[in-house]
């Protein structure tokens, strides 16, 4: 899977969640790739915000013109230039989004796992157990 796909993926992924709009792909260059998203939901913010830092992933908040507009997000994905199998930066990424979204019932699990498999990930996060 292309990392063009991943992103399509990660986009429509971003969408899923309660009170996210507007998530598109804004712009790359040699350094990243730039995904904007609008969100006026603290819980779904708190989640993005937490796979942003599993990832390695910046997000930053952006200037809204007046208080009634939903606040603007933007993510920030470094470019992996690596040649090895997946999952690259950006797959990371949406490898996390799969997850939560399953988890939570928003993305059926037959749809995150395939994502999950085209991303060489497991269908299920790895968790440390205390037995």
């Amino acid at each position: 899977m292309t990392d063009e796909q991943s992103l399509r993926d990660i986009e429509s992924l971003l969408n899923l969640y309660p009170s996210v709009t507007a998530a598109k792909v804004m712009g790359r260059d040699d350094n990243a790739v730039y995904i904007q998203f609008q969100c006026d939901c603290f819980q779904s913010l708190r989640k993005l915000c937490h796979h942003a830092t599993f990832t390695n992933v910046g997000i930053e908040v952006e200037p809204v013109m007046t208080p009634h507009d939903p606040l603007h997000f933007s993510i920030t994905i470094p470019n992996d230039n690596r040649s090895d199998s997946p999952p690259s930066q950006t797959q990371r990424f949406g490898v996390f989004l799969a997850w939560d979204l399953k988890n939570r019932g928003i993305l059926s699990p037959c749809d995150a796992n395939d994502l999950l498999r085209r991303w060489n990930a497991s269908s299920e996060p790895w968790t440390l157990s205390n037995e």
